[in-house]
């Protein structure tokens, strides 16, 4: 492969910008099992190890029949009500060069912002920018030596909120918890336990998340109330 750097051409001034605006889809997203196929699974692989069961038939049925996702959850990451189907994108590159018979120069800065396919995060908190700037110039020393110097500055930041959301999405069971659960479903047992439900973080107003002792990385509450990292490279 052979990579030609661009240089400017005595006496030919060009100053060129050019910008882009679109959208960018996936080509293809995974398609995971749902509860009670991993369910169902699951038992058959302890049965082959001679292993008893983890899940009753009943308890597959419940998650199956989608009548109480909250207490029987089928969560799916790569949903709709996770993911959007496309994400916005902008380019903007702008060229310089020119010079004369002595030196020559050539100069391009680009911006290129991409936002996030997940819908839980808001604008610019799931989004990345990379700004990239190259120059190079060309002079002749004398009638016998040429020469060029060159550099290239390029800053890469990505904002995006705490938690592995890609991570969770391939590795966790659909059927440990639901993300989200109404308020209206928290028992007497609950509210005995002091669980105040006027300082629990709500999302939409009438649901809280959802959780458990051994999993306790929530979408909802990454994305919403955990803050976010910035990296800068």
């Amino acid at each position: 492969i052979i990579v030609t750097t661009k240089k400017g051409k005595a006496f030919k001034r060009k100053i060129e910008f050019t910008a882009e605006q679109g959208i960018s889809e996936p080509v293809i997203l995974p398609n995971y099992l749902n509860s009670a196929q991993s369910m169902s699974l699951y038992n058959e692989a302890l049965a082959n190890d001679g292993q008893p069961i983890a899940f009753t038939e009943s308890e597959i049925a419940l998650h199956a029949s989608g009548n109480n996702p909250y207490l029987y959850p089928d969560v799916n990451f790569y949903s709709g009500e996770y993911l959007n189907n496309r994400k916005p994108f902008s380019r903007v590159i702008g060229e310089f060069s020119g010079g004369s018979d002595v030196a020559q120069y050539f100069a391009s800065v680009g911006w290129n912002h991409s936002e996030s396919l997940n819908k839980l995060v808001k604008g610019n908190n799931g989004s990345s920018d990379r700004f990239n700037v190259r120059a190079r110039v060309d002079f002749k020393v004398n009638e016998f030596i040429k020469s060029n110097i060159g550099a290239v500055v390029i800053y890469d930041r990505q904002h995006n909120p705490h938690g592995d959301f890609w991570g969770n999405a391939a590795s966790r069971q659909p059927y440990l918890y639901s993300q989200l659960i109404p308020i209206s479903l928290i028992d007497e047992e609950a509210l005995a336990n002091n669980i105040d439900l006027e300082k629990v973080k709500r999302v939409n107003g009438g649901f809280i998340l959802g959780g458990t002792p051994q999993f306790t990385s929530n979408a909802y509450g990454n994305a919403l109330f955990a803050g976010y990292n910035q990296n800068i490279q």
